[in-house]
């Protein structure tokens, strides 16, 4: 006489599962410590923004940076200090540069900002910008208040540019001779 229609319905949480899944794409290109990109991630963006930089014709800086005398604030006042300092360090870095720019820690205490569509003078701006606000910025610890300071090294685009790796060469050549000078200062790769 009547028809009896049966629906059988399944409903699946998957928040949990989506949780998990967005942890594990943090974890694969997050620096666990400082929250920047890590290392294999950050040089990932670089080549794809130094590609298209290339294509287009259009300005890119590269940006090297590290702890001064970061092994002396190890040694005199803990790891637990030294993390501090990292995790300043990439603090200060996200509120200096822009969203576009790519920021990673690529070391121990060495970080790397990839700036798209910035000239020379840009991206010195954004090197001292970053290092007044690093050298103002004070660490408690138990023996007192640390400073920190940063020596930076920048590497521009240009006709002889090949990949990521020649201008990160170029970037912590310019690094180094900041180090060399007496740390707490800005060079800029020259290509003579």
């Amino acid at each position: 006489t009547g028809t009896a229609i049966f629906g059988i319905g399944i409903i699946q949480d998957i928040t949990d599962q989506k949780k998990a899944e967005e942890r594990l794409r943090e974890l694969a290109t997050r620096d666990g410590l400082t929250g920047l990109y890590n290392r294999r991630y950050f040089l990932e963006r670089g080549e794809k923004e130094l590609a298209r930089a290339i294509r287009y014709d259009t300005q890119l800086a590269f940006i090297m940076f590290d702890a001064d005398h970061f092994k002396n604030v190890n040694d005199n006042y803990g790891h637990d200090v030294g993390d501090t300092v990292l995790k300043k360090i990439a603090e200060v870095s996200f509120a200096t540069f822009r969203e576009i720019d790519i920021i990673g820690r690529v070391g121990g205490e060495e970080f790397a900002v990839i700036l798209p569509g910035t000239s020379h003078s840009g991206a010195k701006q954004a090197s001292m910008r970053l290092k007044e606000l690093i050298s103002e910025t004070k660490i408690k610890s138990d023996s007192g208040e640390l400073n920190i300071t940063v020596s930076i090294g920048i590497a521009l685009i240009s006709k002889k540019t090949k990949n990521l790796d020649n201008l990160m060469k170029n970037a912590d050549i310019a690094l180094y001779e900041a180090k060399k000078n007496g740390r707490n200062r800005i060079e800029i790769f020259s290509e003579s």
